[in-house]
């Protein structure tokens, strides 16, 4: 019984000659002094500019963590994949990251996580990003801040935000072809009707970003007061040139978090004057702690990514920031079982201060129900009051 005693405490490190904690933990991308993750994302071709910073992003926050001693005295390290933004560069991506290099947890920003999602599952490896597709609310391995799509639920957020600015009636959009997108219109239609908003049209977008004259008709047709979906950069400054040349006479247009950027607001503020973006981050403009740790950060550890108000590099943090909730809570001799255990414990996760609202990591199967809302002017956002809503959960219908 003492031998055996003995050698479970060795094997975790207590007592060990260096006294460090976790000296001889045996698990995959763990040693005595630091653990690795691996991070996934687009780096060429097209989406090379748009997800530049996501690394940034995380460095950042490794980087402060590590100033203040690392995580049970491991410090933070990464190496990434380029998943090329499709589903068999993502499996190739992941399988690199898991067998040749051993990590011990991947976060990942792109467009094919659904790629991985069931491998990095049968692998039992912790995963973080934002929750775009399905698996995010399926697979208890899949950990995100940002969950705005789920097979079976909606939130009243949006709703009640439209009707609050006067939206009684509401065009709301997607792009064809796009699951995402449409998955996004479906829980904003829902949150509509449960609002008291009628939802008098759902309108396609064609995948190339253009918004169609035959849309507009529609939107005229049905008497829509509102615009919303989950549409990106490209559709939301097509749809406003459609609005001003068509004439529409629109309470409220609402669009996703991803048109919160410094850069878009200095090429676009003018174009997209008035139009309203949900966040599921508190917004800088509050100038919260947290966004005063994040510059701080950002500016010494990244320099490259500049200015840092960028809604990837956020990401990345954020991303970064859960990773090591989970890397803390899985204790000095942490297995990937144990932090996918131990997280989804966890009800009141805010990332520092980040998120508009506490977060229950038990609920995954659940959209987000908490939301900030800003307002493009011609020059910057406009943060709108209540600063953030945190509305109800409810099933599709």
């Amino acid at each position: 019984m003492a031998a055996v005693t003995l050698a479970a405490a060795t094997a975790c490190g207590i007592g060990g000659d260096d006294g460090s904690p976790g000296a001889a933990c045996v698990s995959p991308g763990v040693t005595s002094d630091a653990i690795k993750a691996g991070l996934i994302y687009p780096n060429s071709g097209q989406m090379a500019n748009v997800f530049s910073s996501f690394q940034s992003g995380v460095e950042a926050r490794f980087a402060s963590e590590n100033a203040e001693g690392g995580v049970n005295g491991r410090s933070l390290t990464f190496v990434w994949q380029d998943d090329f933004g499709t589903d068999e560069g993502n499996q190739n991506a992941a399988e690199a990251l898991v067998e040749r290099e051993g990590v011990f947890s991947i976060l990942e920003l792109t467009t094919a996580t659904r790629g991985s999602a069931e491998y990095l599952h049968d692998q039992g490896v912790p995963v973080f990003g934002p929750g775009l597709e399905p698996s995010w609310s399926t697979l208890e391995n899949m950990f995100s801040w940002s969950r705005s799509v789920s097979p079976t639920s909606s939130t009243t957020t949006w709703g009640e935000f439209v009707r609050a600015r006067g939206g009684t009636k509401a065009a709301v959009l997607g792009v064809f072809a796009d699951p995402i997108s449409q998955g996004g219109r479906e829980a904003i239609a829902n949150s509509m009707r449960t609002a008291g908003v009628e939802v008098v049209a759902e309108i396609d977008m064609n995948g190339n970003g253009l918004f169609s004259t035959q849309a507009i008709q529609q939107i005229k047709a049905s008497g829509a007061d509102t615009v919303a979906g989950m549409v990106l950069l490209p559709q939301a400054i097509s749809l406003m040139e459609a609005v001003r040349t068509g004439g529409l006479s629109l309470k409220v247009v609402l669009t996703p978090g991803s048109l919160y950027d410094s850069d878009t607001l200095r090429r676009y503020g003018p174009l997209l004057d008035g139009v309203y973006v949900y966040l599921d981050i508190l917004p800088f403009e509050l100038n919260l702690p947290v966004h005063q740790e994040f510059r701080q950060a950002m500016a010494r550890y990244a320099p490259e990514s500049q200015p840092p108000e960028r809604t990837i590099a956020v990401n990345g943090w954020i991303m970064a920031d859960m990773f090591i909730e989970g890397v803390r809570r899985a204790g000095d001799c942490p297995t990937r079982s144990d932090l996918i255990r131990n997280l989804r414990q966890v009800r009141d996760y805010t990332a520092g201060g980040f998120l508009p609202g506490a977060l229950d990591l038990t609920a995954y199967q659940d959209v987000s129900r908490c939301y900030s809302f800003v307002r493009f002017t011609s020059a910057s956002f406009s943060v709108q009051d209540p600063p953030h809503i945190c509305g109800k959960v409810m099933p599709l219908s």
